[in-house]
C-alpha cells in the first residue's frame, strides 16, 4: 500500500470514531451475553462432585446448567441479529458518503481488491474491538455473577479457567457476517464507473402515501407531521431497520422483565424448592435487562446518528430559512419517535410470544405471572432510549453548517 492509501486510510478511521465506538458496543452487548451464558453451563459441568453433595443436589445441579445451556443457546441469536442489522446500516451509508473516493482510487488504477479493503478493515476493527470487549465482560463479569448464586446455593468448589467456547463461536459468526457485509456492498459500488461515482446520488422522487389518500386524515395533518412521515414512507430501507431494530431491543427488554415478573410470582412449589435455579434465573433475567436496555441506547443512537448524516443538507437548509434549533431537531426527532413507535409496537407482543415460547422451551415460568405493569414498564424504557438518543445527537444537530445547504447534488 502507497504511503497515500494509508494516510487516507487513517483519515477514514478518525473521521468515523463515533460509529466505530457505536458498532463495537452494540457487538460487545451481544458477544457478552452470548459468552456470559454459554460459559456458565460449562463451568457448572466442569465442577468436581463432591461427596457432601447429595443425589439430589448433583441432579439439581445437573437441570440448572441443562436449562442456562437452553438459553444459551436461545437468546444469544437475537442480540447477534439486531447488531448485524445495525451494523449493515452504518457500513452501507459510509460506503455511500465514500462515492467519490471510489471513483478517485479507481482512476489511480487502484483493483477493486484495495478498495474494498478500506470497507473490510474498517469492519475488522469494529469487530475485533466489539469481540474482544464482549467476551472479557461475558468470562470474567457476567460469568461469574451467575455461577457465584449456583456456588453459594450448594457450596460447589469453584473451578479454574477461562470459558470461552459459546463465546468465540458466536464472535466468528458475528466476525463473518459483518465483514460479509462489508464486503458485498463495497463490491456491488465497486461495478459502478468514476464518473457515475463522482456524481452524488440523486434523492428519491416523493410519492403519495397511503394516508394521502384519506382526505379526513391528512387535511388535519400540520405540515411538520405531513413531511415527517412522507420521508418516513419515502426511504423504507431506513424504516425497516429502524423499527426491527427497535423491535428487537424491546423484545429483548421483555424477555427479561417477563422473566423476573414470572419467577417473582410463581407460586409453583416444585420451581420455589429448586431455589438456585430461581436465583440464577433471576440474575440472568437481570443480565439481560441490562443489556437489552444498553442495546435498545446503542442502537437507537447509531440509526439517529445516521439519519442526521444523510440529513445535513436538509438539515442545513432549514436553519438558513429561519428554524430555530429546536424546530430544526424536531424533523429527526419526529421521525426517529414515530419509526420507534412502530419498533415498539411490534416489539410487545413479539416478546411476550417470545417470553412464552422461552417457558416451553425450558419448563419454567408461565404467562399468567406476568403482569400489566411489565407492558408499561418496557414501554416506559424504550421511551427513555430514544428521548436520551435525542439528547445526546441534539448538540450534532445544531453543529451543522448553514452553508452546507449551498451545495447542490446536480
Amino acid at each position: 500500500m502507497t504511503k497515500t492509501y494509508r494516510k487516507n486510510l487513517r483519515k477514514m478511521f478518525t473521521a468515523n470514531v463515533l460509529r466505530l465506538g457505536a458498532i463495537a458496543l452494540i457487538i460487545a452487548v451481544g458477544i457478552a451475553v452470548a459468552t456470559g451464558i454459554g460459559a456458565v453451563s460449562s463451568q457448572i459441568r466442569s465442577a468436581p462432585e463432591y461427596g457432601s453433595l447429595t443425589r439430589e443436589q448433583v441432579l439439581i445441579i445437573g437441570g440448572i446448567a441443562d436449562k442456562v445451556e437452553l438459553l444459551g443457546n436461545v437468546l444469544p441469536p437475537f442480540f447477534i441479529f439486531i447488531s448485524a442489522l445495525t451494523a449493515l446500516a452504518t457500513v452501507t451509508r459510509l460506503v455511500e458518503e465514500e462515492r467519490p473516493a471510489f471513483a478517485c482510487y479507481k482512476t489511480l488504477g487502484y483493483s477493486n481488491f484495495s478498495i474494498i479493503f478500506r470497507y473490510t478493515a474498517f469492519a475488522s476493527v469494529c469487530a475485533v474491538i466489539g469481540c474482544i470487549i464482549g467476551l472479557a465482560v461475558g468470562n470474567f463479569l457476567l460469568r461469574p455473577a451467575i455461577f457465584n448464586v449456583v456456588k453459594i446455593k450448594f457450596d460447589i468448589p469453584d473451578t479454574s479457567g477461562i470459558f470461552l467456547t459459546q463465546g468465540l463461536i458466536w464472535s466468528a459468526a458475528m466476525s463473518a457476517a459483518i465483514l460479509l457485509t462489508a464486503f458485498f456492498v463495497s463490491f456491488r459500488q465497486c461495478k459502478e464507473k468514476p464518473a457515475e461515482l463522482l456524481r452524488a446520488k440523486s434523492p428519491k422522487a416523493g410519492k403519495k402515501i397511503f394516508l394521502e389518500y384519506m382526505p379526513f386524515l391528512w387535511k388535519k395533518m400540520k405540515f411538520k407531521s405531513k413531511s415527517s412521515l412522507r420521508n418516513i414512507f419515502r426511504f423504507k430501507g431506513r424504516l425497516i431497520m429502524t423499527a426491527l431494530s427497535a423491535a428487537g431491543a424491546t423484545v429483548m427488554l421483555f424477555v427479561g422483565l417477563g422473566l423476573l415478573a414470572s419467577i417473582s410470582g410463581s407460586e409453583n412449589e416444585k420451581i420455589q424448592d429448586l431455589s438456585g435455579l430461581t436465583d440464577s434465573m433471576n440474575v440472568i433475567a437481570v443480565i439481560v435487562t441490562v443489556c437489552g436496555i444498553a442495546l435498545s441506547a446503542l442502537v437507537l443512537f447509531n440509526l439517529t446518528n445516521i439519519n442526521i448524516e444523510e440529513r445535513k443538507r436538509e438539515i442545513a437548509t432549514l436553519k438558513v430559512l429561519g428554524y430555530k434549533p429546536i424546530e430544526t431537531a424536531g424533523f429527526i426527532y419526529r421521525e426517529l419517535a414515530i419509526l420507534s413507535i412502530i419498533g415498539i409496537a411490534l416489539g410487545l407482543p413479539s416478546g411476550y410470544y417470545f417470553v412464552g415460547f422461552l417457558f416451553d422451551y425450558l419448563e419454567f415460568g408461565s404467562l399468567d405471572l406476568i403482569e400489566w405493569y411489565v407492558w408499561i414498564v418496557v414501554t416506559v424504557i424504550a421511551v427513555l432510549s430514544v428521548i436520551l438518543a435525542d439528547i445526546l445527537l441534539y448538540g450534532k444537530i445544531n453543529k451543522i453548517e448553514m452553508h452546507k445547504s449551498l451545495k447542490t447534488i446536480e
